[in-house]
Formats: C-alpha cells, sequence, structure tokens
C-alpha cells in the first residue's frame, strides 16, 4: 500500500521508484494506480511507469500507453511496454512508428511488433486467417527498415523478422551501411 500511495508523491524521483517496484511485481491489480500517475506530464515518470504497465501485461493499459505513442509522450518506452503486453490491438500503431519515426524510437517500435506477432500471440490472440494478415503487415514494415542508417534499428528488424520466420531477411542486416551509426 505504501508503494502504491508513492505514486501520488510530489517528488518525481519517488514516483520513479514505485513504477519500478511495481512493475517488478507484475501485479494487474496495480495497473489503475500505474495509469492514473502516467498521466502526469513528466517524461521520467512516463518512462518509469510505461516500463511498469509492460512489467504487468495487463492489456487494459493498451489503451493508455497507445495514446502516449499517438501524442508523442515517451515513445520509445510505451512502444517498449506494448510489445511486452503483446495486444494485436497495437500493431497498427507501432508500425506507423516504425513508419514515420527516427532512430531509437523506431528500432522499440520494431521490437514490439516482433514480439507481438510472434506465433504464440498470433494464434492465441486472433483467428490464424487474420493472424496471417497481421503478420504479412508487420513484416513489410519490418523489412523497410532493414536498410536504415542506424545498425540498432537494422538489427531490431532483424532479429523481429527472423522470430517471424523470416530467416532469409536476417541475411538482408548486412545489407546496410556495417558503419552505420550507433545513435
Amino acid at each position: 500500500r505504501d508503494v502504491i500511495r508513492s505514486l501520488r508523491h510530489p517528488e518525481p524521483r519517488i514516483v520513479v521508484g514505485a513504477a519500478i517496484v511495481l512493475g517488478r511485481l507484475a501485479d494487474r491489480r496495480v495497473v489503475p494506480n500505474l495509469v492514473e500517475a502516467f498521466q502526469r506530464d513528466d517524461e521520467t515518470i512516463g518512462a518509469a511507469v510505461a516500463w511498469a504497465l509492460g512489467g504487468c501485461g495487463d492489456a487494459a493499459s493498451v489503451p493508455w500507453l497507445l495514446s502516449a505513442v499517438e501524442q508523442g509522450f515517451v515513445v520509445a518506452n510505451a512502444c517498449e511496454a506494448l510489445g511486452r503486453i503483446g495486444d494485436p490491438r497495437a500493431l497498427n500503431v507501432l508500425i506507423k512508428v516504425i513508419r514515420t519515426s527516427q532512430g531509437a524510437t523506431r528500432a522499440h517500435a520494431a521490437r514490439a511488433v516482433g514480439l507481438i506477432c510472434r506465433p504464440s500471440h498470433v494464434r492465441s490472440g486472433i483467428g490464424l486467417r487474420s493472424g496471417e494478415a497481421i503478420r504479412m503487415k508487420a513484416v513489410s514494415a519490418l523489412k523497410m527498415i532493414l536498410k536504415d542508417p542506424q545498425r540498432k534499428v537494422r538489427l531490431s528488424a532483424s532479429i523481429a523478422l527472423y522470430g517471424l520466420g523470416e530467416t532469409a531477411s536476417a541475411g538482408d542486416l548486412c545489407a546496410g551501411d556495417p558503419h552505420g551509426s550507433d545513435d
């Protein structure tokens, strides 16, 4: 209870610490409290709370995380959380991030898409026919960034594609500039 109350503390570092503890506990019962803290306009708090929501793995937090991505608030952290939750409702927004963002944010979105589209998630979350259509949409977006100038983006896309069974695409990682930036 004290940790949950700490989410309302005026000092950001206290809120961040509480969010991290709650994220490690991975108790879905605290999601409403985390969502409340997520509504504060502080990027440090937002990043920690997004991480914690991903750790809890509750699909009830997906609308809040999607809203954060769409509003440009802690986008990379929210993408990671969406990937950890694994809810297919996030795919269209994540694919948009892959197509329109730059750098590390694009890498986080690529990892999230790979996690959501893993065969175990697709089979359990939606029908096989629509699951294949979603997988192909994800593969197309991920292949688009295999030649990104940043190594981290290319690597994230390649790993995600490999996880989706696109093993030939993993070799495409070498097609990018081997001396590309690491940002």
